[in-house]
């Protein structure tokens, strides 16, 4: 039987007290708890950072920021707020019409003013009022714009010819501004056009385009800025004007020279402008005269976008001269300025000054500035120029010239019952230094009023022929016919911006420029042609004895008895 053995191993342990225990290696306490997690901050919609944006740039994109609360949102501009206020209060204290006016009446103050800035005689005091209104909302409560907007850019909306609905109806904005898509109606009748004039595919036709119109919150800024105020104190807060002295301003035209292109309004850089453009850069004139106005506020970045985009085609071509409005001097005149000194730096623009005189063998182009030295005047601040004018009509009538007078501002306007101040000053002899103009120049085109007619020679109400061009780009009102006024018409361009029948904006007047004819008789031909290229009417006088040695413009075609086949290309 065997027996098990048993060992017994001996193993020594020694143990030091106090000293700690041999093991793993031990994070500290503080590790051994685990880290807080870091919260994302909580982005919301700034809405007064969203609508000052879009009343700045007219973009609408949401502006998100970090909220820990419930968003409390302030007005915008406290002072642009009570501004607003104000001119409501205003304009229901003044009431509609004071007598003393045209016709019997004039507008209470500040309906006069939004009539006078948005170029619109018609408006009516609610018209303005629902506009205020619409500012206040956006100013002082833009967390109730900022939700009507947003919530806006999910809706259709309606379609783009608007009929004889109210322009200031607060919940149209939101639909028009930024510009929508056309619905697919509307793109097929464009596409129409396209292939019946021969437009170009390059160019977007959208008939939902709704900015520079009435309503378009794009204008707002100007208010703040208290443009329509500024104005009236011209020429403070602008450039320093550059008068003659030691500048050239007769520039002889170039030989063979007898066509040539006039326009006003045009700064708009919309689908239009471009397309007169075009036009204008196929034409090759040996000059193009623009008579002023680019939108809004003449800055430099509107310059670029709304004019020297545009007219950088038509300066390949042709030499320009352009003149300044109300819209250009806003911004002080700086970038009309720029323009015109980078124009001269490259070789396609020649005047040194806001006013010009180009001679021709039987005729000469005057231009005057009725703007810089105050809005619409010609005597106030103006003795250089007034002398500066004198000579030249003294120089184009010792040699036979007709002369025809170029403006940015009208002596009267289609429908208004008496001329404007600046016809007294520059047709009626001055009482104290008796000098006066009327009857020493031949022909007048003007612009800043946004239609387009031709008027009569009339010798004792107009003493010369006259014609607003201010439809260049500017969206005016389409225009009735047989409206009583200071003169009746020989033609006013009455079709909308889209051909009748098309149901493209039919509240919205035609657009376009006048191709001016010089005869080897001293007479004169007039083309009016709209953005589409088509002839709308045409004119031709011939040079008349008006007893003594003074001439007249004698109209020998009239428009309203030529069918030019309208809807025929150039």
């Amino acid at each position: 039987m065997s027996q098990k053995m048993q060992v017994t191993i001996p193993i020594q342990i020694s143990v030091t007290v106090g000293a700690p225990v041999p093991g793993p290696a031990r994070a500290p306490i503080a590790q051994l708890v685990a880290p807080p997690v870091a919260r994302r901050p909580v982005l919301r919609p700034d809405k007064a950072k969203t609508v000052a944006a879009f009343l700045e740039t007219g973009a609408w994109r949401v502006v998100m920021s970090e909220a820990s609360s419930e968003e409390s949102v302030a007005s915008i501009d406290e002072a642009w707020l009570t501004d607003i206020k104000q001119m409501r209060r205003s304009l229901g204290a003044e009431g509609v019409e004071l007598e003393g006016g045209p016709g019997g009446t004039t507008p209470a103050p500040t309906l006069a003013r939004f009539r006078d800035f948005y170029k619109k005689p018609d408006l009516t005091a609610g018209d303005v009022d629902g506009l205020l209104q619409a500012m206040e909302i956006a100013v002082g409560d833009p967390a109730v714009f900022f939700d009507v907007m947003q919530d806006a850019q999910h809706r259709e909306p309606g379609p783009s010819n608007p009929g004889d609905e109210s322009v200031f109806d607060f919940l149209k904005i939101p639909f028009r501004y930024p510009t929508r898509a056309p619905s697919f109606a509307e793109k097929m009748n464009v596409a129409r056009l396209r292939g019946q004039y021969g437009l170009p595919a390059d160019v977007e036709i959208n008939p939902r385009e709704h900015h520079f119109e009435v309503a378009d919150p794009g204008w707002w800024p100007l208010w703040r800025a208290k443009a329509a105020e500024q104005l009236s104190m011209w020429p403070a807060g602008l450039e320093p004007f550059r008068d003659h002295e030691g500048r050239k301003t007769v520039f002889e035209g170039v030989p063979g020279t007898t066509k040539v292109a006039l326009l006003a309004d045009f700064g708009v850089g919309h689908y239009h402008s471009e397309l007169i453009a075009r036009v204008l850069e196929g034409k090759k004139y040996p000059y193009v005269f623009h008579l002023g106005d680019v939108y809004y506020g003449g800055t430099q970045d509107e310059f670029d976008r709304n004019y020297t985009a545009q007219m950088r085609r038509v300066m390949a071509g042709s030499t320009l001269f352009s003149m300044p409005e109300n819209h250009e001097l806003y911004a002080r005149g700086t970038a009309y300025l720029k323009f015109l000194a980078d124009g001269r730096a490259a070789g396609k623009v020649l005047q040194e000054t806001t006013y010009f005189c180009v001679r021709f063998p039987k005729h000469q182009i005057v231009a005057i500035d009725v703007n810089w030295n105050g809005r619409q005047r010609f005597k106030m601040n103006n003795k250089a120029q007034r002398t500066w004018l004198r000579a030249r009509l003294d120089e184009g009538k010792a040699a036979g010239l007709t002369t025809i007078l170029l403006s940015g501002s009208a002596p009267y306007c289609y429908g208004d019952k008496e001329a404007k101040l600046l016809y007294d000053e520059v047709v009626l002899p001055d009482p104290l230094d008796g000098t006066g103009f009327g009857g020493d120049f031949h022909m007048w085109f003007w612009g800043d009023d946004h239609y387009c007619a031709l008027f009569p020679y009339d010798e004792k109400k107009a003493p010369f022929v006259g014609s607003c061009i201010g439809h260049g780009g500017y969206p005016g009102d389409r225009q009735k016919p047989g409206k009583d006024g200071y003169l009746r018409p020989v033609w006013v361009e009455t079709e909308p911006r889209f051909p009748a029948g098309s149901n493209l904006r039919d509240d919205l007047g035609n657009n376009g420029w006048v191709e001016l004819t010089m005869r080897d008789d001293g007479g004169v031909e007039l083309l009016y042609v709209d953005w589409l290229a088509r002839r709308r009417a045409f004119a031709r006088y011939e040079v008349a004895n008006a007893g003594g040695d003074r001439r007249v413009l004698r109209l020998v075609q009239d428009p309203a008895k030529l069918d030019l086949g309208r809807d025929k290309p150039l």
